[in-house]
């Protein structure tokens, strides 16, 4: 039987949660790769779109869905592009109608986890939580498959050069987005139990770098287990501007 290429983009761009900046350059590029890859030869490049927006609900019924359908011998490649988050040992993608409101917030996101699935098809499956930068030379059909836990958990550079290897090329990270990075960073290191404390560094309020987001400081506090109140505060006190600085007096 003549294996056949196919493969689902997701994109979350226009978030409800004012704290979750939007992405807007998320659906042309979804747009434009998939017109490459069915250049390529791919049997099919769906982009899955909604109504309602891209909820947690509907990418998991479309990754259901998209496995479900897939021949014995096809080869099928998923990528989401959004905002993404690490929590408990696995990576998530944020949808569009998630919440800082619910608790813990990695429920309202969706787990890059769909080994069940794939033991129920066994079919091969790349899945790359896109969060970061922006994929435009995807690779030719052929070539072997890649599982995903070599494409999560990792740190943006590594991501880079393993979409490197698969012929993907990555746009370089702005600036403001580099610089958020950054302080997620060192606020991951200050709150991690493996890291040695020492003094605190006098705060610089006045330098725009230090500025961490809503989506960076949650993430950081799911990775470390602690409140988002925690981690809110030690930004604060680490000379980190943010937009909770008020929430809790």
């Amino acid at each position: 039987m003549t294996t056949r290429h196919k493969a689902l983009l997701i994109g979350a761009s226009d978030y409800d949660e004012p704290g979750i900046r939007s992405l807007p350059f998320v659906r042309d590029d979804l747009a434009r790769l998939s017109a490459t890859l069915t250049e390529r030869g791919f049997h099919s490049a769906e982009v899955a779109e909604h109504r309602r927006g891209i909820t947690l609900n509907f990418v998991k019924d479309q990754v259901s869905r998209f496995l479900r359908e897939a021949k014995r011998d096809d080869t099928l490649w998923i990528l989401l592009s959004g905002h993404g988050q690490h929590y408990e040992g696995i990576d998530h993608l944020i949808p569009e109608d998630a919440s800082f409101h619910v608790h813990p917030f990695a429920s309202s996101c969706v787990p890059l986890d769909w080994g069940k699935e794939l033991n129920e098809t066994r079919h091969q499956l790349l899945e790359n939580s896109h969060s970061r930068g922006s994929a435009l030379s995807p690779p030719d059909p052929p070539g072997p498959p890649v599982h995903p836990t070599q494409l999560t958990g990792l740190t943006t550079a590594q991501i880079t050069d393993g979409l490197s290897r698969l012929g993907l090329g990555v746009e370089p990270i702005p600036e403001d987005l580099a610089a958020d990075i950054a302080m997620e960073d060192e606020l991951h290191a200050t709150l991690s139990p493996d890291t040695i404390t020492t003094a605190d560094p006098p705060p610089d309020r006045t330098n725009p770098a230090r500025r961490i987001s809503l989506p960076a400081l949650a993430s950081v506090a799911m990775r470390n287990r602690v409140s988002f109140r925690e981690a809110a505060q030690t930004a604060t006190r680490l000379g980190m501007s943010h937009e909770a600085e008020d929430w809790f007096g």
